[in-house]
């Protein structure tokens, strides 16, 4: 692993300049030996260099148009065993395509038994989007979250209120969100369910036991004393619950806009045996940015 002081100011700085000079970044080949904050200082960098100055419409294909394309993809399996932070090349987003991302920092409690991250909280990224066009299908927000690690690859979890969204409703944080959620009841949902199923089952219920394996430097939890909830709730906080009207029909990267930084985005609560208790918050470190990076490069590894 290399330390803060090996990789010298100078060297980022040269890092951060060669990658302002292109598009797309490749991330240097010894990136993963970098520490958590030297990695989001070169992702943050990205993201900045590549905001939209206009932001692209979302997709305003229907499910049943996504799943025709999804189920063209020979395996998803990239998705689950490509273990960066940025996409693995030629891979097609067909669902999440646009949204929008921030630095957070994941502060825990000292209250609770988890161990990993949950323990020693770590610093990341959160990334918010919709499904597609809310026009089209109905508003189905969803978030992706990625705890950086000093010395070794990312550790990344997905989370939603329900993959049939919440119809009318633009309030972005109208629900909580879980890794684990509601089994879909209409059939082109179902289907894509069984699909992304070949790959990861079942696909309402998202791997979360992966970050109480390793702590924020890198040092990995002993297998005996691995300790993970079986459920995370995120749960808005006030200062976000009621940013964005029901009625509002404002780009959600618009409105996010409005949360600066320092704000307490979601409290996260972990249930085992039906037991729910406060396990620490995700506090935002900067603004919220759409750009092309975000959408088109920076990766959040799904777990099998």
């Amino acid at each position: 692993m290399k330390s803060k002081a090996f990789f010298s100011g100078a060297s980022l700085a040269m890092a951060l300049l060669l990658f302002s000079n292109v598009s797309m970044a490749v991330l240097p080949a010894d990136y993963q030996s970098f520490t958590a904050d030297e990695k989001r200082e070169l992702l943050w960098d990205q993201i900045e260099q590549s905001r939209w100055s206009e932001l692209p419409a979302f997709n305003n294909s229907s499910w049943s148009s996504i799943l025709k394309s999804i189920r063209a993809l020979t395996s998803l399996g990239r998705t689950f065993d490509h273990q960066s932070d940025e996409m693995p090349a030629g891979r097609a987003k067909f669902i999440h395509t646009y949204g929008t991302v921030a630095q957070v920092d994941f502060i825990p409690t000292f209250n609770h038994p988890y161990t990993g991250m949950y323990q020693t909280g770590a610093s990341g990224l959160v990334r918010l989007s919709l499904a597609a066009s809310p026009t089209t299908i109905g508003y189905t927000p969803g978030m992706a979250v990625k705890f950086l690690v000093d010395g070794v690859p990312s550790l990344n979890f997905v989370a939603m209120h329900s993959l049939e969204g919440q119809k009318g409703n633009w309030n972005f944080f109208a629900h909580d969100f879980s890794n684990k959620i509601p089994e879909p009841t209409t059939w082109v949902l179902w289907a894509l369910g069984k699909f992304f199923e070949l790959t990861r089952s079942p696909a309402t219920d998202l791997p979360i036991d992966h970050i109480a394996e390793v702590h924020k430097d890198g040092e990995a939890v002993a297998p005996f004393a691995k300790f993970a909830p079986q459920q995370i709730i995120l749960r808005p906080s006030f200062a976000v619950a009621h940013l964005i009207a029901p009625e509002s029909r404002e780009d959600m990267r618009i409105s996010l806009e409005q949360i600066a930084a320092g704000t307490t985005l979601y409290y996260v609560y972990g249930i085992t045996a039906g037991e729910e208790i406060l396990i620490g918050s995700l506090v935002t470190r900067s603004e919220f940015i759409a750009s092309a990076y975000g959408d088109k490069e920076l990766f959040f590894q799904h777990k099998r």
